[in-house]
């Protein structure tokens, strides 16, 4: 796997390339940890493919570690259909957008209203989130009103 890394105003942009393997992620892993956690970072996964599964989980793990950090903020694009559905089942990284292509990631990071790839699916997730928040909160609510003896 090769990266190229570019800054274009105060966002990066990774182009990765070749084969994924368990042997490439590695010293991947490390450099992104160094130098791009709290940075806004465009992956460009289009020239990018991967040999089994064995280095994808640590790839997801790190772009998860991108994702937590405070100030960071990441955005995909070149992402072919077996990238995208491991990103759809991953927690860490289900929530990321997914354009069609660098310039409309970039534009995305300026604040342009540039939908993303994945916008239903990511709707989809917020309204799953929202329904299941709802349900909790209606449950403790009918657990107090019982607790202090009204009927729900």
């Amino acid at each position: 796997m090769e990266a190229k890394l570019e800054q274009i105003g105060d966002v990066f942009v990774c182009r990765l390339s070749g084969r994924m393997s368990y042997q490439s992620v590695d010293p991947f892993q490390q450099i992104c940890l160094k130098n791009l956690v709290n940075r806004k970072v465009i992956f460009n996964l289009q020239g990018l493919s991967f040999v089994g599964s064995i280095g994808i989980g640590q790839f997801i793990d790190t772009m998860g570690e991108l994702i937590k950090s405070p100030l960071g903020e990441l955005k995909f694009c070149g992402v072919q259909t077996e990238f995208r559905r491991i990103f759809e089942v991953n927690e860490g990284v289900n929530r990321v957008e997914i354009f069609e292509d660098e310039h409309r990631a970039h534009l995305a990071f300026q604040g342009y209203a540039v939908p993303p790839l994945n916008a239903v699916f990511l709707s989809k997730l917020n309204q799953m989130h929202f329904i299941e928040t709802e349900e909790e909160v209606s449950i403790n609510l009918e657990e107090d009103l019982d607790s202090e003896g009204f009927d729900a």
